[in-house]
């Protein structure tokens, strides 16, 4: 496992890669993203996009969402999949294109949203 820190700031990283990163997942305005921690939470040049409608389908039917605010998602995750560079030129550089596993953790529970 490799943190997205670690993924992003790794100086021979290929792409497309399978990967097992950690960081903080994010749904918030219409975006769905891993994030580095919760301070670069709104840093999309530190993250790795997922699809939003995809993800915030399957996280509704899984895991509870937060209430009034502007994050629907903050939490700790462990997503495992393929990443790919993302095709539009604005933040963030990647994408995970297939995933094969994704953990979220809130509050000492672990959530497991796929398989």
């Amino acid at each position: 496992m490799t943190t997205l820190q670690e993924f992003l700031l790794s100086p021979s990283r290929d792409v497309p890669a399978e990967v097992v990163l950690e960081g903080i997942f994010v749904i918030s305005r219409g975006q769905a993203y891993l994030a580095c921690s919760f301070d670069e939470k709104d840093d999309l040049t530190k993250a790795v996009a997922l699809d939003y409608e995809q993800s915030k389908a399957l996280l509704l039917s899984k895991v509870p969402a937060y209430g009034g605010g502007p994050y629907l998602y903050c939490d700790q995750a462990v997503i495992e999949g393929t990443v790919v560079p993302a095709q539009d030129s604005n933040a963030p550089r990647f994408k995970f294109h297939e995933i094969a596993s994704f953990a979220l953790t809130r509050r000492n529970h672990r959530f497991q949203v796929l398989p």
